[in-house]
């Protein structure tokens, strides 16, 4: 790589990390026209494709680690509601405990099992999710979690004794404690001029 850059004003140099030139303490890569190039981030290759007007204005297209485009704001509301609507789920029952305690007739005890056991399954699956995140696709990974909420949800729906409200509430917290710290990892990931 060469520092072609301080000769012809038309190369832009973009900060990034550990990659090519390191000049004056600042790390640089030189790009040019049109020119795909890979980021090491989190152990795994990532493809990003920059455009450059000749002026050197920059134009970003983001695209996926296939090298498809994706619309981020779209890509980001999704996972926004999403992760909102599992992260509700938490708290969102103890208003009805009065009328579960009447429906199953257990005592107030009882019922906190489900906040209770929701919270411990939740609090073991974050950094569980840290070590699938490192071995499965992210998209599969948060799909499959909204997959296993929705399972738990329809299970606490039809729940006939407090036994399967109970088995619906923990296999929701399944699906919650692997969405709270994804939407973490995908929205640093998609955005990496927000991580240097």
């Amino acid at each position: 790589c060469s520092l072609n850059f301080l000769k012809n004003p038309r190369l832009l140099a973009y900060p990034r990390v550990n990659l090519f030139s390191n000049i004056f303490n600042t790390q640089y890569i030189i790009f040019n026209i049109n020119v795909k190039f890979v980021d090491k981030v989190d152990k795994s290759d990532y493809i990003r494709q920059r455009t450059f007007l000749e002026e050197g204005i920059y134009l970003s297209t983001p695209v996926d680690t296939h090298g498809k485009p994706y619309n981020r704001g779209l890509l980001i509301a999704v996972l926004l509601v999403g992760t909102f609507c599992t992260v509700l789920n938490q708290t969102i029952l103890t208003t009805a405990f009065p009328t579960l305690m009447k429906d199953f007739d257990i005592t107030t005890s009882t019922v906190q099992w489900l906040t209770t056991g929701f919270m411990l399954v939740n609090g073991i699956m974050i950094p569980v999710s840290a070590w699938l995140s490192s071995r499965i696709s992210t998209k599969w990974l948060y799909l499959s979690a909204m997959a296993i909420f929705e399972v738990g949800t329809i299970i606490c729906w039809t729940a006939p004794n407090f036994g399967f409200l109970l088995a619906g509430r923990l296999i929701q917290a399944v699906g919650v404690g692997v969405t709270m710290p994804l939407l973490q990892t995908i929205m640093l990931s998609i955005d990496r001029k927000s991580v240097v």
